[in-house]
């Protein structure tokens, strides 16, 4: 059911301006590469939409890699979900939780500003506040689901950590710092979704 929130949640991300690469839940994808003589095991964010086929025969194992070309990069990890002791009728009550991960190139996203001078340049709080202000926090319903309520999220503590799960090119070093930035949001989500049950 994670993966059906988070391309809900990412549905509301895909017309932000910035938006350049956007995904909805992600699992991790250990590949193995070759590097001139070296054999090199690698680890990535893969959509779960990605087919095998995709990753072995177009490359795409890395397409949510931070990379120069790209404006942003964004996708979503699956935190877990419970059921909870709540019923309504014959609805039943969950509680997904999924954690945002967002990239930023802001010399790519703020152009020729950005090259001029780098207070021009902005920072990753402006991108925290589109992000919040585009996910909706009024209940609805969609794809199944019932009173679908998104928490207003919390702020992960900046920390290389956040990528921790991969193995990036010099992620200390190249991509996370200027003119890259990075943040993540960890969301609740509650919703129901209809069973009727045989007496």
């Amino acid at each position: 059911m994670n993966n059906k929130i988070a391309n809900i949640l990412k549905s509301y991300l895909e017309d932000l301006s910035w938006a350049d690469k956007v995904a909805g839940l992600t699992q991790v994808a250990n590949i193995r590469l070759k590097e001139g003589e070296n054999i090199t095991d690698k680890s990535f964010p893969i959509s779960c939409n990605v087919t095998i086929e995709d990753c072995e025969k177009k490359g795409k194992y890395d397409e949510l890699a931070p990379n120069s070309k790209k404006k942003s990069v964004m996708f979503f990890e699956d935190r877990g979900g419970v059921k909870l002791d709540h019923y309504e009728g014959t609805r039943i009550w969950y509680r997904a939780s999924l954690r945002l991960i967002v990239w930023l190139n802001l010399r790519k996203i703020e152009g020729a500003a950005c090259d001029a001078d780098v207070s021009e340049c902005g920072v990753s709080g402006d991108y925290v506040l589109d992000v919040i202000k585009h996910i909706p926090y009024n209940a609805f319903d969609s794809g199944g689901f019932y009173g679908i309520s998104i928490e207003p999220p919390e702020q992960v503590e900046r920390s290389v950590d956040i990528f921790g799960r991969y193995t990036f090119n010099e992620p200390q070093t190249q991509y996370l710092m200027w003119p890259y930035d990075y943040f993540a949001l960890d969301y609740d989500i509650l919703f129901s979704i209809p069973c009727d049950y045989a007496e």
